[in-house]
């Protein structure tokens, strides 16, 4: 313990003697000069890379923006055909007579039976007059199904609102299907539209 109370006691008469607080003021003024030549080393750097990290964000959202012109640019590609399919769908103007009968074609292509057949104009709201179908039709699965399937076939937007389905019979394995169709069309020039 002797030898460290010694080792401070050399070092506190070494820091009083005149050159030994010249060297500590000479370290202290290189170390002070040293942080203002690495800052100013550092300050452009950090600059650069401040404005390298901006482009870098700028470029990122210039890809992000094309990438999302690209996919609206592509969904309109792949719906374009579509809208004109689903205007002349909409622009359908044959009437209750005719949407029954390309039903019942629709029903005799895929071997069902139509046992019933009741519909009802809807309100006209923003242009569109809706035309409430129900069927009520039998025969297997598979024809149902199919029949169901090829809606979309129609010269009208006829879309299944709802379906209920039941045994017809024990013996026969056949099936009796109540379906809610509803068929949109363009007002009618003579019909007002009904305000909610």
């Amino acid at each position: 313990m002797s030898m460290f109370f010694a080792t401070v006691e050399e070092l506190s008469c070494a820091v009083r003697h005149p050159w030994v607080r010249l060297g500590a003021l000479a370290a202290a003024m290189a170390l002070v000069s040293l942080m203002f030549v690495a800052a100013y080393q550092w300050w452009p750097v950090r600059g650069d890379y401040d404005a390298i990290r901006d482009m870098l964000a700028q470029k990122r959202a210039e890809i992000t923006r094309a990438r999302n012109t690209a996919l609206v640019v592509q969904s309109y590609d792949k719906v374009a055909p579509q809208v004109e399919t689903l205007r002349n769908k909409l622009a359908f103007d044959g009437g209750q007579a005719k949407l029954l009968e390309h039903l019942e074609a629709l029903a005799e292509k895929n071997g069902v039976i139509v046992i019933t057949e009741a519909y009802e104009e809807g309100k006209v709201r923003d242009g569109f007059a809706p035309l409430h179908l129900r069927l009520t039709l039998q025969g297997d699965y598979a024809a149902l199904r199919e029949f169901i399937a090829m809606l979309h076939g129609l010269p009208s937007w006829t879309v299944l609102q709802e379906a209920m389905l039941a045994r017809a019979g024990r013996e026969t394995g056949e099936i009796k299907a109540m379906l809610h169709l509803v068929t949109y069309r363009t007002a009618a020039s003579g019909r007002k539209e009904e305000q909610t």
